[in-house]
């Protein structure tokens, strides 16, 4: 790639906002979303950790619906104050829990008797859902720079896919350190791939 991580995340975020902006850039989102939605490893999930996306995200709003429609066990990060890169999957049930936190993102509320995602059940049954900024074929990831989603997923227990337009997919491989944690799989608007290292 040439570049460090944060002349590749100027540049991305650039073309992302570019290929996300107008009715064009929404039918990208929702393309991506419907793939994501016709995959096998969505139709195994019963528990799906999702993100409430920002307007300049590939959009989850369909992927919330239909998870909340379907009845399966839907979670969404909430970023632990005082906790740089500490982030936990907190249960959800509609979008009537959430509340904008002081970084502008929607997260759950954290009430007493809140369930917090952990490891157990099948493998597959268990779908995180991760968003970044480029993704290339072994699954690495352009993230925002926090490490929130390195540090979640740093075991296995569970299916990941990353959700990106394929603009952003980068055939030679991103730069990424020991403890970054790759997906299992991407998917865009023209569909999944399974990611190998």
């Amino acid at each position: 790639m040439g570049k460090n991580k944060a002349e590749l995340r100027r540049h991305f975020a650039a073309l992302r906002r570019e290929m996300l902006s107008g009715p064009q850039g929404l039918c990208r989102s929702t393309a991506a979303q419907h793939a994501l939605l016709d995959s096998p490893v969505w139709k195994r999930s019963r528990r799906v950790a999702l993100y409430a996306s920002l307007p300049w995200e590939v959009g989850t709003d369909i992927l919330l619906a239909e998870a909340w429609r379907s009845g399966r066990e839907v979670f969404l990060p909430r970023c632990r104050p005082g906790e740089p890169g500490g982030m936990d999957m907190i249960a959800c049930g509609s979008r009537e829990d959430l509340a904008v936190s002081p970084l502008g993102i929607a997260e759950p509320r954290l009430l007493p008797g809140s369930r917090m995602l952990t490891a157990g059940g099948p493998r597959e049954e268990t779908l995180i859902v991760v968003p970044a900024l480029a993704f290339d074929l072994m699954g690495h990831r352009l993230g925002y720079g926090g490490g929130y989603y390195d540090r979640f997923l740093a075991p296995s227990w569970c299916v990941s896919a990353g959700l990106a337009l394929q603009s952003l997919i980068v055939r030679e491989g991103l730069p990424h350190d020991p403890w970054d944690v790759p997906v299992s799989h991407v998917c865009t608007e023209e569909g999944m791939f399974c990611c190998t290292d």
